[in-house]
């Protein structure tokens, strides 16, 4: 039992990075009292209207000196406790990760790191920490609405994860702007879109096979974001440089999207069928997830599909409510590729995030350079779907 366990916390997505926020940020009242709105010359940090918005400027070394400044205490909590993590850790697949972290956001780790008055390589052992569980249901642009993903990011504890995150954005010369739905003094990307509305999440594949080498996995995700501007270039990006997992990717961009995943020496893949996709954490089987939530989440588009009507952001606010983890429902959103909108709640312990207010982020003054963005409240889902159900739009 021991190999397991402590491979599950060396290997699992959040595992290193969860117990270090986890007690790092202590409760949401804590959270909140952390952070504290301000500007340098490479970035600044706004708290109006929803999740605090982290903005960073210039090359990677100015980028991550802003990211250290501007969240210096939460990044002095997160480190006092992380080394307590490492302990779980395979330190033979920890070097090799470490080893393969992009130059770049190795230079903006370790500004981050310095600017803050952490140990850089604590630091950077923290954000090789990749995947989550989750689901998602991918609506076709169909009957004047634009294609939507709705998505559920669960992994524990969400009751600091939620109240934790943050939407950072990159703006680096030479590569496109990207927002990531994330935490402080993390660089990757779990959830997150780029100027081009090209989005990505990542879901942990249940049972998937020894990881292999390569770029850790959300570290892929943003050099994605950085160069790609469509699903087909994302894919093909993955497949010639893989990255060092086999977990679920989901692309969309405005028209269309796809889950693809390594599978040995090459890149699976899966495409809509009928328009709809559906991902979660269990195997796949004729382009459709298995588990529970899975066949939920087909369900709930089929049942959709053959009603006629379109679906609308509120149904499908309402189909995350019928197919999150229970306990660790951290964040809930919808991502709008072709709008270039982010709708997000988040969760708090045992209250799940698709139950949890929501609002809306028009993303699109964040790519146009400027620093803040205001969050138009949603309000909660008024008539909540019960867990696994399935109902007409």
């Amino acid at each position: 039992m021991r190999r397991p366990l402590l491979r599950w916390f060396a290997l699992s997505a959040t595992a290193v990075m969860v117990l270090g926020l986890g007690v790092a940020l202590g409760s949401a009242q804590a959270s909140a009292l952390e952070w504290s709105p301000g500007t340098t010359d490479h970035g600044s940090l706004s708290l109006s209207g929803g999740a605090p918005v982290l903005v960073l400027e210039g090359p990677p070394a100015a980028q991550g000196q802003a990211m250290g400044t501007l969240t210096d205490a939460p990044l002095r909590k997160l480190i006092r406790v992380i080394r307590l993590g490492q302990v779980f850790a395979d330190g033979e697949r920890l070097k090799r990760l470490r080893a393969a972290v992009p130059p770049a956001i190795a230079e903006e780790l370790v500004a981050a790191a310095t600017a803050a008055g952490v140990d850089p390589e604590a630091l950077i052992t923290a954000n090789l920490v990749v995947d989550s569980h989750c689901s998602a249901l991918v609506a076709p642009p169909i009957g004047g609405q634009p294609l939507r993903v709705a998505r559920n990011m669960d992994f524990f504890p969400a009751k600091l994860l939620g109240p934790g995150t943050v939407l950072t954005v990159w703006r680096r010369p030479g590569v496109r702007t990207v927002i990531g739905v994330g935490w402080p003094g993390y660089a990757g990307i779990v959830s997150g879109m780029n100027d081009a509305g090209l989005s990505v999440c990542i879901l942990l594949q249940h049972g998937a096979p020894e990881e292999a080498d390569g770029i850790p996995l959300a570290f892929r995700l943003r050099q994605v974001l950085e160069t790609c501007t469509s699903v087909e270039e994302a894919a093909a990006a993955l497949k010639t440089q893989p990255p060092a997992s086999r977990h679920y990717v989901l692309l969309a961009d405005a028209t269309t999207s796809a889950v693809v995943w390594r599978e040995g020496d090459r890149q699976h893949r899966d495409d809509p069928q009928e328009g709809w996709l559906m991902a979660s954490n269990g195997p796949r089987q004729s382009g459709l997830p298995q588990d529970v939530r899975g066949r939920c989440l087909t369900e709930l588009g089929g049942v959709c599909r053959t009603s006629g009507a379109p679906p609308t952001e509120a149904w499908l606010r309402r189909a995350l409510t019928a197919s999150y983890m229970k306990g660790i429902n951290a964040q809930a959103m919808i991502l709008i590729p072709e709008r270039r909108e982010l709708q997000l709640a988040t969760g708090s312990g045992w209250k799940p995030a698709a139950l949890s207010p929501w609002r809306t982020y028009d993303l699109r003054p964040l790519f146009a350079r400027e620093i803040q963005v205001t969050a138009q409240d949603l309000g909660r889902v008024e008539d909540p779907l019960p867990w696994g159900a399935v109902e007409k739009p």
